[in-house]
């Protein structure tokens, strides 16, 4: 092999060698990173013959029972896996975790959403576990939620005052100087619905007082404790895999249950990271691979089959409980994306790196939005708070990752209505299957001719006649606003929009359509691109 030849080479496994690099980094990630010092199990809590709400429960390995222990309530549209990070962290600190799905969300049973009876499913979460004292704490249960959880958490401890620590995320409501006991409000920074400063507004009357965030009054053992955290490092979505806001929250119950506190490092958002680490490297890994195997032509038509076969070897042994049904989920959607990775790859092999870049550079273009977007809109805080600058990096680092998370457990709780209860796929995993099988490669050559087609859309001129819009700028910002008013309409339907927030949701929502929209448009991203493409000349 020549030189010249080499450095092709060289060049051409340039994404294997990355993407070997990304996994190698996310299974020493995971490795390290992995709770060995607790146990987890699932549970299933039966309402009647008909209704039954799944959680898990989450206990330390060195401690025996009876356990203190915090009830965990997810928020809108997710499940109980977004409370996880947390309920892992007060496991490795002595006390147990129990977090469930609400009626109408992951693996409990189906029902619309209501308030009414989020309320009821929670006391019946409450109620199972006083019913169990010789393996909890009657004394030390508390309750923490997020959002929506949030919201319940703050109903149900202003209303039963037993509960020694009470801990409220990214939501705001009423309180007073004695109830909910032992109030904890954390929110992140960069929150779009409750704005820090309804929640000092909230904090002070809870307090009766004027006092800062982070500033701890009250007394624990009277119920009166309260603080407010305000972290520079997450917004909304991604508050419950900060790791401020879980180290936080861990400390706050160790006072509320009169518990040393333990100084030991996190492990959960970097376990977070290895996992997603580890399936991104896998993913890209494999699909380098399979372009090698589509250039030599050796075996390609196989390999769709054998990725098949793979998947239905992990869902036969998920079944059969022969391996972990989370895990086996898990790895079926890692063969799906495989799966739909291969056969756009197989018939064209050299489209997949100009493909993969130009997928990078659009992932990276809604990341700057979103993120971008979000920084103008706590100007303000940032201004009066300069403090809070120093938490910029690690926002704009996490935020991508943590987005990503969250969106995949929502996919799979939507492909899998079981899949810690035992393993059950649900019909919207076999449509994308069939698809492939009966036309391989249809979906995502049929999103690449969308996504150029809304490119296209997107940059075409917009020309003025005198006073008068043409017809294709008419129908590019009738399209953006449809958009816009889709989105308003599901944040409302879902209770994200509130009164007090609708016009900074709308506003932000407007931003985070117009600004991708003015990028896609710039003379500058087109040459990012082209560059992308292989293409010299913009």
């Amino acid at each position: 092999m020549n030189d010249l030849s080499q450095k092709l080479f060289i060049y051409r496994q340039t994404g294997l060698i990355l993407s070997l690099i990304v996994l190698g980094m996310g299974l020493v990630l995971s490795f390290v990173c992995y709770p060995t010092d607790i146990k987890s199990q699932p549970l299933v809590i039966s309402l009647n013959q008909n209704r039954q709400l799944v959680g898990k429960l989450y206990t330390p390995n060195n401690i025996k029972p009876p356990y203190p222990v915090m009830l965990l309530i997810h928020g809108v549209s997710s499940t109980k896996e977004m409370m996880a990070p947390l309920a892992i962290e007060l496991a490795r600190h002595g006390i147990a975790a129990l977090a469930f799905d609400f009626g109408g969300f992951g693996e409990s049973y189906s029902r619309p959403e209501n308030e009414e009876d989020n309320l009821t499913d929670a006391k019946a979460i409450i109620a199972f576990v006083r019913n169990l004292p010789q393996q909890f704490e009657l004394k030390r249960i508390g309750i923490a939620g997020h959002s929506l959880g949030g919201a319940t958490a703050l109903t149900l401890a202003g209303e039963d005052t037993r509960f020694p620590a009470t801990i409220v995320w990214s939501m705001s409501g009423v309180a007073t100087r004695i109830t909910p006991p032992n109030l904890f409000l954390l929110i992140g920074l960069y929150e779009q619905f409750h704005l820090p400063s309804i929640m000092r507004e909230m904090l002070r009357q809870a307090t009766g007082r004027n006092i800062n965030e982070f500033q701890q009054v009250g007394d624990f053992t009277k119920g009166t404790a309260r603080m407010l955290v305000i972290s520079p490092t997450t917004d909304h979505p991604t508050a419950p895999y900060d790791p401020l806001v879980i180290r936080s929250s861990v400390a706050w119950v160790e006072q509320a249950f009169d518990i040393p506190v333990k100084n030991i490092p996190l492990v959960a958002p970097w376990y977070i990271l290895g996992l997603f680490a580890t399936f991104i490297g896998s993913l890209l890994t494999s699909s380098y691979l399979v372009r090698e195997v589509a250039c030599q032509k050796r075996w390609r038509r196989w390999i769709p089959g054998f990725i098949v076969a793979i998947a239905l070897t992990c869902f036969s042994l998920g079944i059969a409980g022969l391996i972990d049904s989370l895990w086996a989920s898990n790895f079926i959607l890692f063969c799906l994306a495989l799966l739909l990775a291969s056969n756009y790859i197989l018939p064209y092999p050299e489209k997949f790196t100009p493909a993969l870049r130009v997928f990078g550079l659009y992932y990276a273009l809604f990341a700057l939005s979103y993120t971008a977007i979000t920084l103008i809109f706590r100007c303000g805080e940032l201004l009066t708070h300069p403090q809070y600058w120093l938490g910029i990096p690690q926002f704009l680092l996490q935020t991508p990752i943590f987005l990503t998370y969250n969106f995949y457990l929502g996919l799979r709780a939507i492909l899998f209505p079981l899949y810690t209860q035992g393993l059950q796929p649900g019909y919207l995993l076999f449509i994308p299957v069939l698809l492939e099988l009966i036309k391989p490669g249809i979906i995502l050559t049929s999103l690449e001719r969308v996504a150029v087609r809304v490119v296209a859309w997107v940059r075409q001129p917009l020309t003025f006649n005198s006073t008068k819009i043409s017809p294709g700028s008419i129908a590019l910002l009738s399209g953006l606003m449809l958009v816009l008013i889709a989105v308003i309409v599901w944040r409302v339907r879902t209770g994200l929009l509130t009164q007090s927030t609708t016009v900074v949701a709308v506003r932000l929502v407007a931003q985070l359509i117009m600004l991708p929209a003015l990028l896609l448009r710039s003379s500058g991203f087109r040459w990012l691109e082209n560059q992308c493409l292989g293409k010299n000349q913009p």
